[in-house]
Parts: structure tokens; C-alpha cells; sequence
């Protein structure tokens, strides 16, 4: 096998494994947030009145943006979080 098919194969192994992980989702409703941040219900609803996370609603429901959840997350995952 040459270098070309060697690179070729890898690559196209790369992109199989990145369609067999499921993708996060874009929006947790409270439930999942909370599943996520490893919180109860009430606390995501007391961070949210806080101001501490940003809820997205549509109609009556109440959804987290992914990003709110990861940025509250960073930190605990030792990532820098750039002032």
C-alpha cells in the first residue's frame, strides 16, 4: 500500500467514526441540562433566575442552549476560559 492509499484509508476510517458518534444536542430542555451538569431540576431553574444560564423558550417550554451548558462546563473541564 502506498502512502496516498495509506492517508486515503485513514481518512475515510476518520470519517466513519465521526458519523457513527451520535451529535450533541444543539438545545437541552431542563431535564437534560440538568442530567448533563450532573444538577437537580430546581437548581437549573435557580441558575437561570441567577442569570447564570441564558434559557432559549419556545412557546412554554424552556430549552438550554448547548453552548450555555459546554460554557458552564468548560471550567469544570479544566479548559482556559480567555478573560
Amino acid at each position: 500500500m502506498t502512502e496516498l492509499e495509506k492517508a486515503i484509508e485513514d481518512e475515510v476510517q476518520r470519517r466513519l467514526a465521526e458519523r457513527a458518534q451520535p451529535a450533541a444536542p444543539t438545545v437541552y430542555t431542563v431535564d437534560e441540562a440538568a442530567a448533563v451538569l450532573r444538577v437537580s431540576r430546581s437548581t437549573v431553574y435557580k441558575m437561570i433566575g441567577d442569570g447564570e444560564l441564558t434559557p432559549t423558550r419556545v412557546s412554554r417550554r424552556v430549552l438550554i442552549p448547548g453552548s450555555e451548558v459546554e460554557r458552564l462546563l468548560a471550567p469544570a473541564r479544566g479548559d482556559r476560559v480567555s478573560a
